[in-house]
């Protein structure tokens, strides 16, 4: 306990805070994971979206790499759009469209 106070009056002051940037690491550590996929499949020869694109840039074709890209890119998009719609789960003062 903090100075006396219960969880669940800590959690509500102390914690929303300290989580808010933890979601925005996690939302952005996403695209870090579809970039580290890349290598990791490379080097251990995973079959997965990774090894998809290296073997169609090695070959030349742009409709698959345009597919993968797009697969990753809306994969990004969808992480940042969940992460930012769980900031006003968290955090009730992060509303939008108020006047500040």
């Amino acid at each position: 306990e903090l100075r006396g106070l219960r969880r669940g009056i800590v959690f509500r002051y102390l914690a929303r805070n300290a989580i808010l940037p933890l979601f925005t690491i996690l939302a952005l550590s996403i695209g870090m994971l579809f970039g580290g996929s890349i290598f990791i499949e490379q080097i251990f020869n995973y079959p997965g979206l990774g090894l998809l694109l290296v073997n169609s840039i090695s070959s030349r074709d742009y409709a698959l790499m345009g597919g993968t890209f797009l697969v990753i890119t809306v994969g990004i998009v969808v992480a940042n759009i969940v992460a930012d719609l769980l900031y006003t789960v968290i955090d009730p003062r992060v509303r939008s469209g108020g006047a500040a």
